[in-house]
């Protein structure tokens, strides 16, 4: 059976602001994925690039985006 890993972002007025419920502040800075005030089209290409697929998108408030990705565990 497959195994799925799962990746949250959450954007604020089109600014990557926290992934999988952290900070950008507190991830590790071996990252080229999330930067902050990263473009959301330069966002996707990457995210693509390593293997994740968008499985979901809400808007949850004015300026606020959340995104979920997956992709197979290895």
């Amino acid at each position: 059976m497959q195994k799925w890993q799962y990746l949250h972002v959450r954007m604020d007025h089109q600014e990557v602001r926290m992934v999988n419920g952290q900070p950008l502040e507190k991830l590790k800075a071996d990252s080229s994925l999330f930067v902050k005030g990263q473009d959301l089209h330069v966002l996707l290409l990457q995210a693509g690039d390593e293997g994740w697929e968008l499985v979901s998108h809400k808007m949850p408030n004015v300026g606020t985006e959340v995104f979920v990705f997956k992709r197979p565990t290895p």
